[in-house]
């Protein structure tokens, strides 16, 4: 496996994986709509470099 070339460092980007999960956590509404349907089970963050992580 090659070593990747980035201006981030391993643990700074573990960190930002872990806040987006969470923030796309915060956004998830998942339920039940009926025995066959479900809704919300999907949620999504977003980050841009030198702003705060969206959901």
């Amino acid at each position: 496996m090659e070593k990747h070339d980035n201006r981030y460092s391993d643990s700074i980007m573990d960190r930002i994986w872990l806040e987006m999960v969470e923030a796309a956590k915060a956004v998830q509404n998942e339920r039940k709509i009926s025995d066959y349907v479900e809704a919300g089970g999907v949620a999504a963050a977003i980050y841009l470099s030198g702003s705060p992580i969206s959901d």
